[in-house]
C-alpha cells in the first residue's frame, strides 16, 4: 500500500500513526509545501491520503498557495473512494472541501480534553470498538463545521470534533498522532507562545501526559489499523 502524507511544515509529523505504518510496512510519501514540494495532480500511484495539521489557518490561501491544492486533492481522493484522514488542519481542509467555514471558535483548546462519541460512532468502521469517552489532544484554536450530510462522531466542549463524509473519508480535530517526542517538538517551537498566551500549560501537560498518553496512543493504533484495512480492501476492490 502506498498512501499520500500532506504535511503541511516539517513539525507537523506522523507521530504515532508511523508506528502503525512502519509495523503494516506501509509506504508513506510526504509531501512537504515547506521544504519547496509541488502537490501531485492527482491521487494517482496512491491508495490513500493522510492530510496532517500546521500552524496556519485553513483560510490563508494567500500566504500558503498549497492549502487550495490540498483541497482540489481532497475532492480527487474522495471521489475515487480512496480512503482519507484529516487531522486538525487536515480535518478543517476537509469541512472546507465539502463547503463549510472554518473559524476562530473564540478561545483556545490546548492539551487534553474529554471527547465523547456521538451515537452514530458506534457503527464506524474507525470508531466503533473505540472506548466511549476518551481524553485526545488539542492544539488550535480554529474549529469547523460538520459538511451537510456527514456523519458526526465525536464531540466535546466544542461540539464538532470529527465526522466522516461518506465511507472513506474522516475529518478530526484532535491529535490523536501525539507523542511525547512530538509533543516536546511542538514544545519547542511554540514555547514563547505558550509562556505568553497559556503559561500553566506546559506543568499541565506534565501532569496529564502520565495520564491520558497511554490511551491517545492505544485511540490512535486502532483508528489506524482500522484505516489501513479499509485502504486495503479498496485497493484490492479497484485491482
Amino acid at each position: 500500500m502506498r498512501v499520500l502524507v500532506i504535511q503541511h511544515n516539517g513539525k507537523s509529523e506522523l507521530g504515532a500513526i508511523a508506528e502503525v505504518t512502519t509495523r503494516r510496512r506501509v509506504e508513506t510519501v510526504l509531501n512537504d509545501a515547506d521544504r519547496g514540494d509541488a502537490t501531485p495532480d492527482d491521487d494517482r500511484g496512491f491508495d490513500g491520503l493522510i492530510v496532517l495539521g500546521g500552524a496556519m489557518n485553513a483560510n490563508e490561501d494567500h500566504l500558503f498557495p498549497h492549502l487550495p491544492e490540498a483541497v482540489r486533492l481532497i475532492h480527487r481522493f474522495h471521489g475515487a473512494a480512496k480512503p482519507i484522514i484529516g487531522i486538525c488542519l487536515g480535518g478543517q481542509l476537509l469541512a472546507r472541501a465539502f463547503g463549510k467555514p472554518v473559524h476562530r471558535h473564540g478561545g483556545h483548546e490546548r492539551g487534553f480534553h474529554r471527547l465523547l462519541k456521538t451515537a452514530a460512532a458506534a457503527t464506524d468502521p474507525l470508531l466503533g470498538d473505540t472506548p466511549d469517552a476518551i481524553h485526545l489532544f488539542q492544539f488550535h484554536e480554529d474549529t469547523f463545521e460538520v459538511p451537510d450530510g456527514a456523519t458526526h462522531l465525536l464531540t466535546g466542549e466544542l461540539p464538532n470534533q470529527a465526522f466522516r463524509v461518506g465511507g472513506t473519508t474522516w475529518g478530526f480535530q484532535c491529535h490523536f498522532e501525539i507523542t511525547e517526542d512530538l509533543w516536546r517538538l511542538w514544545h519547542d517551537v511554540s514555547r514563547d507562545y505558550i509562556a505568553q498566551v497559556d503559561p500553566d500549560f506546559t506543568e499541565r501537560m506534565a501532569a496529564d501526559i502520565p495520564l491520558h498518553m497511554a490511551g491517545s496512543r492505544a485511540f490512535c493504533h486502532r483508528v489506524t489499523d482500522r484505516w489501513l484495512d479499509l485502504v486495503a480492501q479498496r485497493r484490492q476492490a479497484a485491482a
